[in-house]
């Protein structure tokens, strides 16, 4: 009955909508991007997010997708995600620290990847050389076609396996897609 009044159209609509999950990115602890000192990320210029502070050696990523940017200085890799969000991975506040002697980098500029295989590894002890704690902020770019970000901030997490981001896919592209199958 309601489907009536309302358009089966609405309730296909509704069924159809997928979430999607991001997972950490590293063993640490995950906190909410207002908690991290540094204005650009705290006050959400480069966009909404999560950080993590670290407590391994090995970075992943957090949901398949391809690599689009690394700078020379590998201070942070961006990313688009198979469903089109991208994120950009910003390896410290002070990474600028980080030598490239420091790193070892498992991926390059236009390689697919899939969820939780590793795309860099600090050297050494795993920690870099900075006063105070490392930050590692995952800020969330192009994300118009997608729902309300539900950001999960509670206890140790697991390098790939923690959930950490919940989200679902709609706005106006999503539906014109639906519209057209």
């Amino acid at each position: 009955m309601l489907g009536a009044a309302y358009g089966e159209g609405m309730f296909e609509f509704m069924k159809s909508q997928r979430e999607y999950i991001l997972v950490a990115l590293c063993d640490g602890i995950a906190i909410p991007m207002e908690e991290v000192p540094n204005s650009i990320f705290s006050h959400k210029k480069m966009g909404e997010g999560i950080a993590f502070v670290p407590k391994g050696k090995q970075f992943v990523a957090p949901a398949a997708g391809t690599v689009k940017c690394i700078p020379e200085n590998l201070q942070t890799i961006g990313m688009t995600l198979e469903n089109g969000l991208g994120i950009v991975i910003h390896f410290g506040l002070d990474s600028v620290m980080l030598k490239a002697d420091d790193i070892c980098i498992y991926c390059k500029e236009g390689q697919k990847v899939v969820e939780g295989e590793v795309l860099i590894e600090l050297k050494g002890d795993g920690k870099p050389q900075l006063e105070g704690e490392w930050f590692v902020p995952v800020a969330i770019i192009k994300h118009e076609d997608f729902g309300e970000f539900q950001f999960i901030l509670e206890g140790e997490m697991e390098a790939g396996v923690t959930e950490v981001v919940k989200y679902s896919r709609q706005g106006k592209n999503y539906i014109k897609e639906l519209s057209n199958t």
